[in-house]
């Protein structure tokens, strides 16, 4: 379970890096902009802390950008302790938040940045959240303005 919870931090930084990386408009006016689903905001369930509002992403799917085969819990073979916990936390985020969550392999190991790049540039990212190493990310991505810091949506000192 440390093991997890040490890769939970990464994995987060990771998502939101690639939301707000791919968010970056530009000042292109030749292209319409691609309708996205927006979020419901509602008052939060008795279930819910109390200054927390419901999100409702209406089944939307939620695509995590990855370079290798068995990134989803859900497909493994063998499903030990670690990959029960993930297929938990999965599930409870796809009902709370009522989406899909979906893991997309993109390119392999040696062109995996180039096509996060290309993509995102084009506004058509491959992904809504991307897994990178942390040597693709710093300092090449973030010296480019990819990468953003997070401080605002996570607060690192909740457990």
């Amino acid at each position: 379970m440390k093991a997890f919870k040490l890769l939970a931090i990464p994995v987060a930084l990771t998502m939101v890096a690639g939301v707000v990386g791919c968010s970056q408009g530009t000042d292109n006016k030749t292209s319409s902009p691609t309708p996205q689903p927006t979020a419901q905001t509602t008052a939060a369930p008795q279930s819910a802390k109390p200054d927390e509002k419901k999100v409702d992403l209406n089944g939307q799917s939620i695509k995590i950008g990855v370079w290798y085969d068995g990134a989803d819990p859900r497909t493994a073979k063998e499903k030990g302790p670690a990959e029960e916990a993930q297929i938990k936390l999965i599930e409870a985020a796809e009902k709370k938040y009522n989406c899909k969550i979906e893991f997309v392999k993109f390119g392999d190991y040696n062109k995996y940045v180039e096509n996060f790049t290309t993509t995102s540039l084009s506004g058509q990212p491959f992904a809504d959240i991307v897994r990178m190493e942390l040597f693709w990310a710093f300092p090449q991505l973030a010296n480019k303005g990819f990468v953003q810091p997070i401080d605002q949506w996570i607060k690192v000192s909740d457990p």
